[in-house]
C-alpha cells in the first residue's frame, strides 16, 4: 500500500509571541492568495513559477496530549532583504476552509509566485484537550527567520519552473507541530499530478520537478529516507550516495538544526565503515559522537550509542586499545541509561566484547552472565526530546485552564 513517507523528528522550544497577520494579497474567488488561473498561467507562466503542494485542514485526533488538533494556516515569505518585523503580510499564505467541519483529506494547490527562495514564515494549529478547553500553537516570522535565515525551512523556484513541495500535516508524536510529508516513488506521484492536472486542467505538468520543501526540523530529509531504505536493502554504495546528499543539505548554512547534523554524519560513517572506507568512517563517527555530546549531552541515550559505535568500530578493527577507551565510557553510561533493564542480552554481549578487548591489552575483563531473554534491542533510539518547535501553546477556550 502506498503510504506518504515520514520519519518524525522532534524540535526544540522557541517561544512564538505575536499573531499571524492575514494576507494582504489579492485572492481569487477560491479563498487562496496566488493560486494559480487559466488568465495569469497564461501571461505570466514564463515569468514566474508554479509552487505544487497539499495540505490536509482536517482534525487529527489523539494528537499527542490533545483530544484533537487541526492545521489552521501555513505562509511563506520570499527571502528578499526587506524582510522585518511580525507585521508585514506574507507573500504565500493558505488557510484552512473552516475551524469545525473540514474533511480530513489532503487538497491540492497550485500557487503562481515570483521566481526565488520562500522561506516558511508562520503557522497555527488549534488544539483542544475538551469541547472547553481549547488553544492555538502560532510561529510567526520572528520564530521561523532569523537574519535571513529560514529556521523552519525554506524552497526555491525559477521562472518558467513547476516543483511540488511536499503534502503539509500535524505530526503529533508530542505537542501538535507542523510536517513537511511527500510522495515515495514514481507511480503514486504521477497519479498525485493527475489529481492536480483534473483541477487545473490548464497547467503544463510534464516537465515537474520534485524540489521538496527542505527543513530538517519540520519533516524528513528525502536523501535520509533514500539512505535508509538502500542501506536496509544491502546497497551499501547507493546509501553511502545519499547519506553523503544527506549531510550535504544538514550542514547547509541555512538548516542549522545540531542534531540532525549529528544524525547525517553518524549515518554516512556507518556506511563508510560497512565499505571499509576505515578513515573516513573513524573520521565521521568521531564528529558525531562530538556533536551530539555538545547538543544531547555526553550522557544522553543517543551519546551512548555513538560510544558503542565508536567502541565496537575499533574493537573490529582489533585496535583494542581505542576499543577499551569507549567501552570503559559506554557501558557505564547505559547501565544509567536502563539498558541493562531495556535488553540486558545486548549489553551483556557488549561487556563481553569489552572483556576480550580489555584481555587483549593484557588487562583482567569483566564477567557477566547472560540473560535468557531480552525485552527491547539495543539501538539508536529516535530522538526523543523536542528538539526544536517555533511555538507555545496559548488557550484561548472558555476554561483558560493552564496546560502543562
Amino acid at each position: 500500500m502506498t503510504t506518504i513517507k515520514c520519519k518524525v523528528l522532534y524540535v526544540l522550544l522557541i517561544v512564538a509571541t505575536c499573531v499571524l497577520a492575514s494576507c494582504a494579497t489579492v485572492r481569487d474567488p477560491s479563498g487562496i492568495a496566488n493560486e494559480v488561473t487559466t488568465d495569469s498561467y497564461t501571461h505570466t507562466r514564463n515569468e514566474k513559477g508554479v509552487v505544487i503542494l497539499s495540505v490536509n485542514w482536517g482534525l487529527k485526533w489523539g494528537c499527542g496530549a490533545f483530544e484533537n488538533a487541526q492545521l489552521m494556516n501555513i505562509a511563506f515569505d520570499r527571502l528578499v532583504p526587506q524582510i522585518t518585523g511580525d507585521n508585514r503580510p506574507p507573500d504565500l499564505n493558505l488557510n484552512s476552509p473552516g475551524r469545525l467541519i473540514v474533511q480530513p483529506v489532503y487538497l491540492p494547490y497550485a500557487l503562481l509566485v515570483e521566481p526565488g527562495e520562500y522561506a516558511l514564515s508562520a503557522f497555527g494549529i488549534k488544539a483542544a484537550r475538551s469541547v472547553s478547553d481549547v488553544g492555538e500553537f502560532k510561529a510567526n516570522r520572528g520564530q521561523l527567520i532569523e537574519d535571513g535565515r529560514p529556521l523552519g525551512g525554506s524552497f526555491r523556484v525559477g521562472a518558467g519552473e513547476t516543483i511540488y513541495i511536499g503534502h503539509f500535516f500535524l505530526s503529533c508524536h508530542a505537542s501538535p507541530v507542523l510536517w513537511r510529508y511527500y510522495w515515495d516513488g514514481p507511480d503514486p506521484f504521477d497519479k498525485y499530478l493527475g489529481e492536480i492536472k483534473a483541477k487545473y486542467p490548464f497547467l503544463d505538468l510534464t516537465k515537474t520537478q520534485v524540489r521538496l520543501f527542505r527543513t530538517t526540523v519540520l519533516g524528513n530529509d528525502e536523501h535520509h529516507d533514500a539512505g535508509l531504505k538502500a542501506e536496509l536493502a544491502g546497497d551499501y554504495r547507493l546509501a553511502e550516495q545519499h547519506f553523503e546528499l544527506a549531510l550535504n543539505n544538514a550542514q547547509s548554512d541555512r538548516l542549522t538544526d545540531d542534531s540532525f547534523i549529528s544524525m547525517a554524519t553518524y549515518n554516512l560513517g556507518r556506511v563508510k565503515g560497512y565499505l571499509c572506507k576505515r578513515k573516513e568512517a573513524e573520521h565521521l563517527l568521531l564528529e558525531a559522537l562530538k556533536l551530539e555530546e555538545k547538543d544531547s549531552g555526553p550522557e544522553s541515550k543517543i551519546t551512548n550509542m555513538r560510544l558503542f559505535e565508536l567502541a565496537r568500530f575499533y574493537y573490529d578493527y582489533r585496535q583494542f586499545d581505542r576499543a577499551v577507551l569507549f567501552y570503559s565510557r559506554a557501558i557505564p553510561a547505559a547501565k544509567k541509561n536502563s539498558f541493562d533493564s531495556d535488553d540486558p542480552i545486548a549489553l551483556a554481549d557488549l561487556i563481553e566484547e569489552y572483556s576480550k578487548a580489555l584481555d587483549n591489552v593484557g588487562r583482567p575483563g569483566p564477567k557477566m552472565h547472560k540473560p535468557r531473554s531480552r525485552k527491547l534491542i539495543i539501538s539508536e533510539p529516535k530522538i526523543q526530546d523536542e528538539r526544536r518547535s517555533f511555538s507555545q501553546f496559548v488557550t484561548i477556550g472558555r476554561a483558560r485552564a493552564k496546560w502543562a
